[in-house]
């Protein structure tokens, strides 16, 4: 009897014990649904109510922000002074190439086709009979440059030039067919990978 006693002593114990552990988990599960009322209670007075904190519009707005950056970055346009940097360099290699020292290769660096055949034709034609040229570049201006909005890659470069040149033969000493002439040009540019670069020309005001 007195196991007995102490057995059913055990079990009330037992069963006090479970009694309290589901008090306390009532009061748990009362006191979340407690904070859970006010919680929403709180968004529905900031208009937040039936919304997830992580919205997906917040999110996509920094996506769209890098989206347009990066498409702005892309754009590349033909200025003025790059314009002229361009002329320039032709009217350099148009030296070196139609020159004495026939250095035809050069026209690679700032010439597309066609003008780029067309001309290499004129410098060997003239290497291979042993004439060349003599040119000075006396005065540059570029009057207007006109970019292809449809894709930044084409644009269109008038310029007025002053330049002289003469003819020379290498069995003369010297010829009577030069010149110093003003004129103006309108010069087609395209992009080429990274560089702008010619790809024909047509004077349009001697």
């Amino acid at each position: 009897n007195q196991g007995s006693a102490v057995g059913g002593g055990g079990v009330g114990q037992r069963q006090e014990e479970g009694g309290s552990t589901s008090s306390s988990q009532g009061l748990v599960v009362k006191t979340l649904a407690g904070l859970a009322l006010v919680a929403g209670c709180v968004l529905a007075g900031m208009g937040l109510k039936g919304r997830s904190v992580e919205s997906p519009v917040v999110s996509q707005v920094p996506k769209v922000v890098v989206v347009n950056e990066v498409k702005e970055q892309s754009r590349t346009s033909l200025t003025a002074s790059q314009a002229e940097q361009l002329v320039t360099k032709w009217q350099a290699t148009k030296q070196s190439a139609l020159g004495g020292d026939h250095k035809i290769h050069l026209m690679n660096s700032c010439l597309a086709e066609p003008m780029l055949s067309e001309w290499k034709v004129r410098a060997q034609d003239a290497k291979e009979r042993g004439w060349y040229w003599q040119y000075e570049l006396l005065a540059l201006k570029i009057n207007n440059v006109e970019v292809d909005q449809r894709g930044d890659q084409k644009a269109v470069i008038d310029v007025t030039l002053q330049e002289s040149a003469r003819l020379m033969h290498r069995q003369y000493l010297s010829t009577n067919d030069a010149y110093r002439s003003t004129y103006r040009v309108r010069y087609d540019a395209v992009k080429v990978g990274s560089d702008w670069k010619l790809s024909g020309g047509t004077i349009i005001k001697g």
